[in-house]
Parts: structure tokens; sequence; C-alpha cells
């Protein structure tokens, strides 16, 4: 269940850390790390390098966010 307090914003995925974990570069030029939400999960989707993604971010802490949905380019 989404928080909703939370930020969604746009980011493009730049490396992948562990397989659900990767960092991701924001719009704005801000850098975060992302897991990969139970909603990403779900679904066979493959997550690399470059791909557009929807992130959840807490309004507290802007350095971690939960990966909801790839974009499609």
């Amino acid at each position: 269940m989404a928080r909703e307090d939370a930020l969604r914003v746009e980011g493009r995925i730049v490396e992948a850390l562990r397989p659900l974990l990767y960092r991701v570069l924001l719009s704005n030029e801000h850098s975060l790390l992302g897991y990969l939400g139970s909603r990403g999960r779900d679904n066979d989707v493959s997550y690399g390098a470059g791909d557009r993604v929807m992130v959840e971010v807490s309004p507290f802490d802007l350095s971690k966010g939960t990966i909801l949905e790839k974009l499609i380019k």
C-alpha cells in the first residue's frame, strides 16, 4: 500500500548493485538507492541500466526509494 505523503518521481537506472537493489538517477541529477518493491517483483519484468522507472520516495529520507514500475520508452 502506498503512503499518502510519499513522493513519486521518474528516474533512470544507472547501475544494478544486487538483484533487488539499483542506483537510480532522478531528472534533477539526484542519485538514490532504489529497492525493487513487491509490485515490481510480481511481474516478469527485468530491470537494467538505462531503464526509466517510477520511484516512490519518502519525504523524510531522500536517499532511498522503492521502484514501483518500469516505464515504457
